[in-house]
């Protein structure tokens, strides 16, 4: 099952759940990078795009964490802009985008 296809099971779920998909939802993105001095430099640039962005150490290992939050419709092409987006960021630096949840 690609990325796409999860996604779209993923919004299909939700829908049956009654969520709105006319509306705006807060989505949470996570990226993790190497290093807290690579987390603190793409900070400003991932909040130039328009998420906000927290940065703590990963739960488990040396990593960190980089926590985008912000609006945006539940739409397969919407999720497709922000994963490769963050997929892009992801691979300059040595880091992984590891998916969004949603707030409902």
């Amino acid at each position: 099952m690609t990325l796409d296809d999860q996604d779209a099971a993923t919004i299909a779920e939700l829908a049956r759940a009654g969520v709105d998909l006319r509306q705006p939802h807060t989505l949470r993105h996570y990226l993790y990078v190497p290093n807290d001095r690579i987390a603190k430099l793409l900070a400003p640039r991932i909040a130039d795009i328009g998420f906000a962005v927290e940065t703590s150490p990963a739960a488990e290992g040396d990593r960190w964490l980089i926590l985008l939050s912000g609006e945006a419709m539940l739409t397969l092409e919407e999720l497709r802009a922000s994963r490769e987006t963050l997929e892009g960021l992801a691979a300059k630096v040595d880091g992984t985008y590891d998916g969004w949840e949603v707030a409902v």
